[in-house]
């Protein structure tokens, strides 16, 4: 997804640093003037502390909650109690432009929505009766004609009733080349018009478009929220509370015991910046930010971080054939006429039929008559078989086509072998349950895919294929992409595959990757449910996991890539944020670390925290 990542950089919240910043120089430089030194101290942390004792202020007294604001703004008072305002300024500047460089960051991975609304202009030409004008985004309804020319942002998804043009889909699917569009074709809201000129009607509203579709996604992927980090909360909703007490504790216990009431305070107080878990809290949700929006970058949609982690621990791997390891758009190739019936009345009839269908032989069948100029026949009683094919009633007479074989084709049995001995797929049609007509179709396999499926095998992770086509078909295809013959599965319905895919789940962590659509059972039931080529499909959006935009199976790839890798990551921060937080809570408590040396510490951990975090996000840009 080619898009703009700028986010606006937090200038306001970088100044307060600075005052603070500036006020600590002068301090140092001015060590013995006390009144001086208490008012540079006095601006300094009041500014520079504005956002984070704002925060803290807000979780005592609404939510009841100690968190880390809340910590380090207790010891940022506890610090100037003490008098040593030189430490407590020291907190609150590198707290704060630390909490500075987090917020903007995390900004910086969540700027996938900011970009994608942009996408869409608040103005479009609108044409009524061959008049033109200028319309706002927010007023249009289906059905409205919109001319689009070069450079122009479509707002709404639609049909092209009149032009041609090369629609730049890259902030939608990732592919770089524009695609060529013509009549009765579709067109996304959010592509870009960079040659020709259109006519087209709104078929989908501004706001059940495609782009506002996948702002939602992105918007609800945000939000949830991967194990670590759940796991994590947890432990912070108890540990923060319990630190708190405990530095209470190391200050009033030992005090009454040896009356040395400041050097226990300073050690509470050391103990609290210590102790402050901020790199382990920011450990994974920055992370999670960061992988779903290179995703996002990508063309990869995925509906949470954990779906996404899951993803990276998965063991098999299951494609449907037609149109995920296929173009998906066959050709059809042979019609063999059965009985006193002319080929074009045979495509008629089919056709007539399949233009109820979306499955993609319907579309090649359909086409086709329309290409020949033959005229739609009046279809009634119309019902979809799923996984075997349509029957419906033309003329008074009932019809079936699709792939479940006749009882008299036996006569035909060379001919259908030599056909499904190419690899083509075979549809009958009969006449009051009398076979009138068998067509051949050829199917092929997709340029990139091979590539993608031997990157998958290399790392010995298992592949599945499924389709519903026939055996000689399914093994051609199998074959050429070397996947093992015993993981082919053939002439399947959509609850067979669904089946198959919960027998599986017992024996792997499984994906399954299909269209979305026809395949909805089994993506289901699938440990992760990724749907391909589904730009603009609403359904694949309802139904997947994941949702990856492009037609590409190496973006598949990709995302998995990013599974393990944001995974790898959030373990990485995880165990240097623990190993560090017990390390300065040994240190303080053994006398070896001091307050400026936790401070330093600290802060520079969170920094290597969201540095190391943000690698996914910016490898993407």
């Amino acid at each position: 997804m080619s898009t703009d990542y700028s986010v606006p950089i937090p200038w306001r919240r970088i100044s307060y640093s600075l005052i603070a910043f500036v006020s600590l120089v002068m301090m140092y430089l001015l060590p013995g003037d006390r009144p001086f030194r208490f008012v540079m101290y006095g601006i300094g942390s009041t500014i520079g502390s504005f956002y984070f004792a704002k925060s803290s202020i807000k979780h005592i007294l609404s939510k009841h909650k100690v968190t880390t604001d809340v910590i380090m703004t207790l010891a940022v008072i506890g610090a100037a109690i003490l008098g040593a305002f030189e430490e407590s300024l020291t907190i609150v500047f590198l707290y704060s432009i630390t909490e500075t460089l987090e917020s903007y960051t995390v900004r910086r991975t969540k700027s996938t929505i900011k970009s994608l609304i942009k996408l869409v202009p608040k103005e479009v030409t609108k044409v009524d009766d061959g008049i033109e004008t200028t319309v706002a985004v927010d007023n249009l309804s289906t059905g409205d004609i919109l001319r689009i020319r070069v450079g122009d942002k479509i707002p709404a998804d639609g049909e092209i009733i009149k032009g041609s043009a090369a629609i730049d889909e890259s902030s939608i699917t990732g592919e770089p080349i524009p695609a060529y569009k013509t009549i009765d074709d579709t067109v996304m809201s959010g592509t870009i018009c960079s040659d020709g000129s259109i006519d087209y009607q709104v078929t989908k509203l501004p706001s059940e478009s495609t782009v506002s579709k996948i702002i939602e996604l992105v918007e609800q992927a945000q939000a949830n929220k991967v194990p670590a980090q759940l796991t994590i909360e947890r432990f912070t909703r108890y540990y923060n509370p319990g630190i708190l007490i405990f530095s209470i504790l190391v200050f009033i216990v030992p005090s009454l015991i040896t009356a040395e009431i400041k050097v226990w305070a300073i050690l509470a107080v050391t103990l609290l910046v210590a102790s402050s878990p901020c790199a382990l809290a920011i450990s994974s949700p920055v992370t999670m930010y960061s992988a779903i929006s290179a995703a996002a970058n990508k063309g990869i949609l995925v509906k949470g971080g954990a779906f996404l982690e899951e993803l990276g621990n998965i063991d098999a791997i299951v494609f449907d054939k037609t149109g995920t390891l296929t173009y998906g758009e066959p050709i059809l190739t042979d019609i063999i006429t059965t009985a006193d019936i002319e080929e074009n009345d045979l495509l008629q009839i089919a056709g007539s039929l399949e233009m109820y269908s979306n499955h993609p032989i319907a579309k090649t069948v359909s086409t086709t008559m329309i290409d020949r100029e033959l005229a739609k026949l009046d279809v009634e009683n119309h019902s979809t078989l799923p996984g075997q094919g349509i029957a419906a009633t033309i003329h008074s007479k009932q019809y079936y086509f699709g792939s479940k074989e006749a009882k008299d084709v036996d006569s035909y049995e060379e001919q259908v072998a030599t056909m499904k001995s190419r690899g083509k797929s075979i549809a009958y049609l009969l006449e009051n349950e009398k076979l009138i007509g068998i067509f051949g179709f050829e199917d092929k396999v997709r340029d990139s895919v091979r590539d993608a499926v031997k990157e998958i095998q290399e790392r010995n992770i298992p592949i599945f294929m499924f389709t519903g086509d026939n055996k000689e078909a399914a093994l051609k295809i199998g074959q050429q992409l070397d996947i093992d013959e015993t993981h082919i599965h053939y002439s399947m319905s959509p609850d067979m595959k669904m089946k198959k895919i919960e027998e599986l789940g017992q024996k792997y962590i499984l994906a399954m990757i299909g269209d979305g659509i026809n395949d909805a059972p089994a993506l289901a039931q699938a440990d992760i449910g990724v749907a391909m080529g589904i730009a603009g499909t609403d359904v694949a959006l309802e139904v997947a996991d994941i949702a990856i935009m492009s037609d590409e199976v190496v973006q598949f790839v990709r995302s998995i890539n990013i599974g393990r890798q944001m995974k790898s990551i959030i373990t990485q921060n995880i165990i240097v944020s623990t190993l560090i937080l017990i390390f300065l809570l040994i240190g303080v408590l053994i006398g070896r670390v001091n307050i400026t040396q936790a401070i330093l510490i600290h802060e520079g951990t969170e920094v290597l925290i969201v540095l190391n975090a943000m690698k996914l996000f910016f490898k993407s840009m």
